[in-house]
């Protein structure tokens, strides 16, 4: 079974770019709906909870040209990594 595209883009709830001051937004909003950006050969998926709330994962699936999952990789949030630069 090969996972899609169209399979992905199910987990995103709200589209939004993967950017230094949405990710701020998003934890002075404390909105817990699964966020994502989606472009043509990689989709960026991430979701905030009470539990890592400015320590987030941020999920890029890598796709090939048939739309079929090739690779995953996470990476932390901008937000989390300044964190962790000024401790």
């Amino acid at each position: 079974m090969e996972i899609t595209k169209k399979d992905i883009e199910k987990l995103i709830k709200l589209r939004k770019e993967d950017t230094f001051l949405n990710h701020l937004w998003n934890i002075f909003s404390r909105d817990f709906r699964p966020k994502g950006e989606i472009d043509r050969n990689e989709i960026k998926v991430w979701k905030q909870n009470l539990w890592n709330s400015a320590f987030y994962p941020i999920f890029k699936f890598e796709l090939n040209t048939n739309n079929h999952l090739t690779n995953i990789t996470s990476k932390l949030n901008p937000i989390g990594k300044t964190f962790i630069g000024l401790f």
